[in-house]
């Protein structure tokens, strides 16, 4: 008896033995698998030196996208004490990638200035100290590798109008991550074993009852609940949600004090960002992509909310140029800039983004498609072509887009910007016009210049001289007779000012414009898109000549053989291409046709 006692003993040791080092492997592989959980990326710092007359709270945004909107989930902060001299200020990014910033000084911080601005990472230093766009400033100055910054009442910023990549490889671990790996894996291998090897925790002769539940059932159920652990994403933006995703939470802050939203975040983070929730979301949208079309042509779709999008405007924007469309588009632009150099005219390239690529989320159509034509022609002509400057607001409308999301920015029942997406693209080319022109004035929805109207319908801006409302040009494409989908009202402005002047040119859908305040002169040319353009631009200039070159009775394409002669009887200080980024191959490779 005392035989088979010891024997029973040794049976247990080894039963424990053996479960413990499954136990112990299981666990091992489980933390590795979800090694992306606890394996932080060190961070990135943003380092310059600031001199300032009061204590500032400074606020750095970033993002990793190329072209994406700041958010203010990506932002950090740091102090100064505004000692009157130059102080070292260094911020810590939370980002193993970025490729995008703004600085915020703080709330009218008087007259500060900025040098040596630079992205530190492991191993190098990338200096930013040209290249910067400047908002919401009283006056500003830069010599050298010093910014000077002057605003009293308003909150300025600056961002970087570069392009810039900054990694940092190096990774480390973050131990309470780890703690959580392993915990819940121990947990979840205990169950799974418990129910899975009975004989390794239970005499053979116990009762059935014992295990309560199906076995079968407890181990699938315990694997599902570790799947989305195995492989989270990385991503930081959705794109088929068009949205950014939720941070991964600190369980302490900056601060050293415990971060009572840990919970919640973390759990916002893990939805998210859980393994196979790309390919479900995207199973998702696609299959809503299916039942959600209310009505469609072969140019225009109709979905849900009334929302209509363009089938051009959509390829257009996904399909890459080819070799030689990027050639001949700038050797064309190159052709047309030593042009307007040789006469003293400052030529600016502008791409209007289209609802398709702003309102992506809407057209679900889109769903997973990657926007190529613009980034890859933004790309190309500053390598080949870096004197012209090429402005894209497409990220400065997804952030006025989020801040004020009850704002459309596009008709939906057309094609074309409303007024309101219409000034965040004038603002963001003026701020482009004002590095050689840093005196011209960029004028206020606000202004007593302007009357604010509402309606439900698109102001024909292809008549100034007339406030002429239609339905919309994708609701007629449609063949649609129900004035129930236009149930959304838009700003429009009516021009007021006794200072401004309007008259109709010689050529079909050309106007002249002329401002009291403004001090320089331009030319607006473009396809329909600049029609809307022209409302905000006329505020700016002294003498504005606004002309419609596509207008069908000289030609469907921008050919500038035509233009150029017109442009040299009185050559303008600024010649601003304005062209609906849809459009941008067919007009920019048809210039000298």
């Amino acid at each position: 008896m005392h035989a088979a006692i010891t024997k029973a003993g040794i049976s247990k040791k080894a039963a424990v033995a053996v479960s413990s080092t499954i136990l112990i492997l299981l666990c091992l592989i489980t933390t590795l698998l979800c090694s992306r959980l606890y394996m932080a990326s060190d961070p990135l710092f943003l380092d310059f030196d600031i001199k300032s007359p009061k204590a500032l709270t400074l606020k750095c945004q970033y993002t990793p996208e190329a072209s994406g909107g700041f958010t203010s989930e990506r932002s950090v902060e740091a102090g100064v004490s505004g000692c009157g001299d130059f102080e070292s200020v260094r911020m810590v990014i939370p980002c193993d990638t970025i490729q995008q910033i703004r600085i915020y000084p703080g709330e009218a911080p008087g007259e500060i200035s900025i040098r040596n601005i630079r992205i530190t990472t492991q191993n190098r230093e990338i200096p930013l100290d040209q290249d910067f766009t400047f908002h919401d400033t009283d006056s500003h100055l830069q010599q050298g590798d010093i910014i000077t910054l002057s605003s009293e009442q308003k909150a300025p910023y600056i961002s970087y109008a570069g392009s810039f990549c900054a990694t940092n490889p190096a990774s480390h671990i973050d131990w309470f991550y780890l703690l959580i790996v392993v915990s819940l894996s121990a947990l979840l291998w205990v169950v799974v074993l418990r129910y899975a090897l009975p004989l390794y925790f239970a005499n053979r002769s116990s009762n059935d009852d014992e295990y309560r539940g199906s076995p079968v059932f407890v181990v699938i159920f315990c694997i599902l609940l570790v799947l989305p652990w195995v492989d989270v994403s990385r991503e930081t933006i959705s794109i088929a949600e068009n949205r950014a995703l939720a941070p991964l939470p600190p369980p302490v802050k900056e601060n050293g004090g415990i971060n009572a939203n840990f919970g919640k975040g973390f759990d916002s983070w893990l939805q998210d960002h859980a393994a196979f929730r790309n390919a479900l979301t995207s199973a998702y949208f696609d299959f809503k992509a299916r039942m959600s079309a209310v009505r469609a042509t072969a140019r225009v779709t109709m979905y849900k909310d009334n929302w209509m999008f363009s089938k051009q405007y959509y390829e257009a924007a996904i399909t890459p140029y080819t070799d030689e469309e990027l050639a001949k588009m700038t050797d064309n632009l190159r052709r047309l800039q030593a042009w307007c150099k040789e006469r003293n005219i400052k030529l600016y390239l502008l791409s209007c983004p289209t609802k398709e690529t702003l309102y992506a989320d809407f057209n679900t159509s889109f769903v997973n498609a990657e926007m190529k034509a613009v980034p890859q022609l933004q790309a190309h002509l500053q390598t080949h072509l870096p004197e012209l400057p090429f402005i894209n607001p497409l990220a400065a409308m997804q952030q006025a887009r989020s801040d004020k999301p009850e704002e459309l920015l596009h008709y939906k029942s057309d094609s074309h910007q409303t007024e309101d997406g219409a000034y965040i693209i004038y603002r963001e080319a003026m701020q482009a016009i004002r590095r050689d022109f840093p005196d011209i004035p960029i004028t206020s929805k606000e202004g007593n210049h302007l009357k604010l109207v509402r309606n439900n319908m698109v102001l024909h801006r292809d008549k100034p001289l007339e406030n002429r409302y239609y339905e919309g040009g994708l609701y007629h494409n449609l063949d649609l007779d129900d004035e129930n989908v236009l149930d959304t009202e838009y700003n429009h402005y009516e021009c007021i000012s006794p200072g401004a002047t309007c008259k109709a040119g010689t050529e079909p859908m050309e106007f002249h414009f002329t401002f009291d305040e403004g001090k320089y002169t331009a030319m607006l040319l473009g396809d329909s898109y600049s029609s809307y353009q022209q409302l905000w631009f006329r505020y700016s200039f002294k003498n504005m000549w606004r002309v419609r070159a596509n207008n069908g009775v000289n030609g469907g394409t921008m050919n500038m053989k035509r233009w150029e002669s017109a442009l040299e009887q009185s050559p303008p200080d600024v010649l601003i291409l304005c062209i609906c980024s849809g459009r941008l191959g067919m007009h920019l490779s048809a210039l000298y046709d």
